[in-house]
């Protein structure tokens, strides 16, 4: 068999870097030959060429597998991208759907918009930046230049909310299969995944071999801290940063809170709003916000780590767990259903912190898994989701696939 594996996004996204690696993985534990092919996407009409010729490079594979999210295939023209590709596409083709939404009618996007609109107002108020005026908006802006403001976001949010749905239901109805890392994402991803089998199968644990903790906390300027805790992955407001830092008051003096990873948003608003916090809790210079890194200096920051914290609002999946899990650090995460399956495999290295806005509480459970070394258990998860095992339950649904055809 003739496996192709096309490659959709930036190279630093974790979508693609999780094809890539499905991809090598196969390459070498499967008996098939491997096809790869790359596509990004420019926002202009040469991305149906770039679609057609991408598709033209794996002609040669009897099944292909395909990462979607929505940002990866071109934001909110994801929807025209995968018509385009499903027109094209000769194969049958497994897709992966990443950032599964919590439903994907009318109802549901109404709530996303108020969550985030609330959660907006929450940072900016624990940041002190927002202060709430007499019409609504906020103080620094005109009454009505602050509501216009945010009816013209709520439909940009909107707009997008609904060419994604749009989008993950064409791809979806198009496979021969398609598969997601989590229960909740098959959950959310059932009423509109038509007559197409919908499989989970956990984010797999890559082999990762770090530097010794002693020189990277020297090369990174961190041999002071104590604790060093770290937040992976892009600077959002879902990704709850803020909770860590309501955290500092509680935490030792020595403690240095970093996040890794660049703001999601070209602007950098909440990163900003992050920045404000930690000036207002006198902790600026104890918070350290990177930006993007390379692997090689994202595996110093991994192993200059004591405890890795996930304290997401909202997540069906997450690739910096699994980058933890690889790291071998303890885990300190909301209280969501995401993250249940691995607190029930190793509550030793899982501790989940229900009190999701007590700064308290995350500093309590921070500072207990601080204590502790949980290697053990966090062994017996990176063995249960090593790439070698993870590839073979992918071959199923490529032969399967295969076969239908």
């Amino acid at each position: 068999m003739i496996l192709g594996y096309l490659h959709v996004g930036a190279p630093e996204h974790g979508v693609r870097r999780y094809g890539m690696l499905l991809a090598q993985t196969a390459r070498a534990h499967l008996e098939a030959d491997v096809q790869e092919a790359e596509l990004t996407f420019s926002g202009t009409a040469q991305d149906t060429d770039r679609i057609e010729a991408a598709l033209a490079s794996l002609s040669g594979a009897d099944v292909l597998h395909v990462q979607y999210e929505p940002a990866v295939w071109g934001g909110s023209a994801a929807v025209q991208n995968v018509a385009h590709f499903g027109r094209h596409v000769q194969q049958p083709y497994v897709v992966t759907v990443h950032d599964a939404r919590g439903g994907y009618g009318v109802a549901a996007r109404l709530r996303r918009l108020w969550a985030a609109r609330n959660a907006a107002q929450s940072s900016r108020k624990a940041a002190g930046t927002a202060t709430k005026n007499t019409s609504g908006g906020y103080a620094g802006a005109a009454p009505w230049t602050a509501v216009y403001a945010s009816m013209r976001r709520a439909w940009q949010f909107w707009q997008l909310e609904r060419s994604n749905a749009q989008a993950t239901r064409q791809v979806m109805h198009g496979a021969a299969a398609a598969l997601v890392c989590t229960a909740p994402e098959q959950q959310r991803l059932a009423p509109v995944s038509g007559t197409t089998p919908l499989a989970v199968i956990p984010h797999f644990v890559e082999a990762r071999a770090l530097p010794n903790a002693t020189a990277a906390r020297a090369a990174l300027g961190l041999q002071d801290a104590e604790p060093v805790v770290t937040v992976l992955g892009f600077i959002h407001r879902q990704k709850g940063h803020d909770r860590v830092l309501q955290a500092f008051p509680h935490l030792p003096n020595t403690a240095q809170v970093l996040f890794v990873g660049a703001p999601s948003d070209p602007e950098g608003r909440f990163a900003a709003e992050l920045r404000a916090e930690a000036k207002a809790l006198g902790v600026a210079d104890r918070m350290r916000i990177t930006g993007y890194v390379d692997e090689s200096t994202l595996n110093r920051y991994l192993a200059a780590t004591d405890v890795a914290v996930c304290p997401f609002r909202e997540a069906a999946a997450s690739g910096s767990l699994s980058t933890w899990i690889a790291a071998g650090r303890p885990l300190v995460v909301s209280d969501l259903p995401l993250f249940a399956p691995y607190q029930a495999a190793a509550p030793e290295a899982v501790t989940m912190v229900e009190a999701a806005d007590d700064g308290a509480a995350w500093a309590s459970a921070i500072c207990a898994q601080h204590a502790e070394a949980p290697t053990a258990a966090l062994r017996n998860l990176q063995a249960r989701l090593a790439l070698p095992t993870t590839i073979q339950r992918h071959m199923r649904w490529y032969t399967r696939a295969a076969s239908a055809s």
